[in-house]
């Protein structure tokens, strides 16, 4: 005779939680990214600019980044992160270091954090639109 098991709490918990993880897959997360334009560093004019985007999900605010950013011609050597209001998307905060090092707003976002990387691009992006010679 075969004896069959009935999943006990923690097998519910583990099936459970794989439902909703495949009912996120098949449905997808319909989450707003804004295009980054790559901007040449070397035509920004030295000096500090500051600037914000949101990320938006029709009228409601998902993410919301301001920066500054400081530029020595030829390049950026700060970008300081004034407001992040992100939710879970704290760790999209490494972009920043991305950018300094590659002096390019062509870079990975984080992942997990992908529209709070891009929030912070975009206003990274704002800011040096400012300085453009």
């Amino acid at each position: 005779m075969i004896k069959m098991r009935t999943p006990g709490l923690r097998g519910r918990r583990t099936l459970s939680g794989v439902l909703i993880l495949l009912s996120v897959l098949i449905t997808g997360c319909d989450l707003p990214l804004d295009d980054i334009e790559d901007i040449d560093f070397s035509e920004v004019a030295g000096g500090v600019y500051t600037g914000s985007h949101s990320a938006l999900q029709g009228n409601t605010e998902l993410v919301y980044a301001e920066v500054s950013v400081l530029v020595e011609q030829p390049e950026v050597t700060d970008i300081v992160l004034i407001d992040h209001r992100c939710g879970r998307g704290v760790q999209a905060e490494a972009v920043i270091d991305y950018v300094l090092a590659a002096q390019s707003l062509m870079v990975d976002t984080v992942t997990g954090a992908t529209v709070s990387s891009n929030a912070i691009l975009n206003a990274i992006e704002d800011a040096l639109r400012q300085g453009l010679q």
